[in-house]
């Protein structure tokens, strides 16, 4: 993940989407929407990469 994202999200946050059920596509999705969906004035750009260990 950029710092975007771990400047902008709680860890915590950030954990609950991971743990929630869906495709690694949907938990990055649900991961980048606590960015947009952001309080703060001045936000960074975010990006996240979701794998899973087969």
């Amino acid at each position: 993940m950029t710092d975007g994202l771990y400047e902008t999200a709680r860890w915590k946050d950030i954990e609950d989407c991971l743990e929630g059920g869906g495709s690694c596509q949907e938990k990055a999705y649900a991961i980048i929407e606590l960015v947009n969906n952001s309080q703060l004035e001045e936000k960074d750009n975010a990006a996240v990469v979701v794998v899973v260990q087969c």
